[in-house]
């Protein structure tokens, strides 16, 4: 009910619709207005419980660039502060739910201004953030844009979620934040500082199970939304200046992840990856152990990468039939060459040396093989297998 729709779009005459942000440009006149004033009636029930409430649900959007000085003004609200739910067995507390922002330009200052951006729910604010835009007009705008808070706490959404009718069963555990997430600077020198943390999570959905007990996530990167440099082989991402993946460590249903490192794609690249506790039964029904990998991918340039990989399969069974194979241990060890052309299309792969070796649960070597392997894709996939020496034990 109440539900009211307002649309409005005058362009300048037009041959053919650009597919990129410029067709912006295109654009004298938009006025959007959805239920500016009234609220609107929503009822949701199923066998154990029902919602029947008014809602807030208005967007208002203003962009006319047909006089000397552009006119920019939007604003979204949605949600309502007092949510009933009737249970059969009796009520239970109302929540709350909103998504809203206010977005301005202020003609006399070229800037737009950004307040008020705030998505939240069960009293979690899962973000509340502003921002602005100087020089908004200007060939190189400068932007400042700021998570103020981020708490997602899903202990208390699931005490919500379980009571709102037509939502699927799932089980919630643990929080996370977006905090802190920052952006400042011109679009040609734009520096980004983002941080994910989260402690004890559980989502069961459907039957699946996601564990993350610990999530750290921490980088800064440098980036170009400038430039008209195109991808080329000295370098393959014009838009990124430098990454710095400061700390990304995480484990997810067993899993332990972590990663460090930076890459200034024309100078420098230095990462490192720990993969650990991977239960390979999970990926290859008939298989059964864990398997450890760790590379380290370094280089001048993205471009042209050197892959120093190591792993280990460990306490490795393989089902033959309904019987069972003894324990292995399979080790890998290789050292290879990337070299990627524009928009990363590789072109020639080279492994020297591949060194695969496998061992009895006493440790004691039954093989051992070493190889050198060349791979050329510029035209089809051409294979080369040299220097093969395999140890039978």
């Amino acid at each position: 009910d109440n539900f009211s729709f307002y649309f409005l779009l005058n362009t300048k005459r037009f041959s053919t619709l650009p597919f990129s942000p410029k067709a912006v440009s295109i654009i004298d006149e938009l006025t959007i207005q959805l239920n500016p004033t009234d609220q609107i009636s929503i009822t949701m029930k199923d066998n154990t419980s029902s919602i029947k409430t008014d809602l807030k649900l208005a967007l208002l959007l203003q962009n006319d660039n047909t006089g000397k000085v552009p006119v920019l003004n939007s604003s979204l609200n949605i949600g309502s502060d007092h949510i009933p739910i009737k249970m059969k067995t009796g009520n239970i507390s109302p929540f709350s739910f909103q998504i809203s922002y206010d977005l301005n330009y202020i003609p006399e200052e070229d800037k737009v201004d950004l307040k008020n951006l705030l998505i939240a729910f069960a009293e979690n604010k899962f973000l509340e953030a502003k921002g602005e835009v100087k020089d908004a007009l200007k060939e190189n705008p400068e932007i400042h844009f700021e998570v103020l808070e981020s708490l997602i706490d899903l202990d208390k959404i699931e005490r919500v979620t379980d009571s709102i009718p037509v939502l699927p069963v799932m089980n919630l555990k643990g929080f996370f934040s977006l905090k802190p997430f920052t952006v400042n600077g011109k679009l040609d020198n734009l520096k980004i500082d983002s941080g994910i943390h989260g402690k004890n999570i559980i989502v069961e959905l459907f039957g699946a199970i996601h564990n993350l007990p610990k999530l750290d996530f921490d980088l800064d990167a440098l980036l170009d939304l400038q430039t008209k440099e195109v991808s080329s082989d000295t370098n393959i991402l014009p838009i990124l200046k430098k990454l710095n993946i400061q700390n990304l460590e995480g484990q997810y249903n067993g899993i332990i992840m972590k990663i460090k490192g930076e890459i200034s794609p024309k100078e420098k690249v230095d990462l490192h990856l720990d993969l650990d506790k991977v239960i390979i039964e999970k990926f290859v029904p008939t298989l059964i152990g864990k398997a450890h990998l760790f590379i380290h991918v370094t280089g001048e340039k993205l471009s042209l990468l050197n892959i120093d990989l190591k792993s280990a399969l460990q306490g490795l069974r393989y089902k033959l039939g309904r019987g069972i194979s003894g324990i292995n241990q399979v080790d890998l060890n290789l050292k290879t060459t990337l070299d990627f052309k524009k928009d990363f299309q590789l072109e020639t792969l080279n492994i020297e040396p591949l060194v695969l070796t496998i061992k009895n649960e006493n440790k004691e070597t039954g093989m051992k093989l070493v190889s050198h392997l060349d791979v050329d894709m510029r035209n089809g996939i051409i294979a080369k297998l040299d220097k093969l020496k395999v140890e039978l034990n």
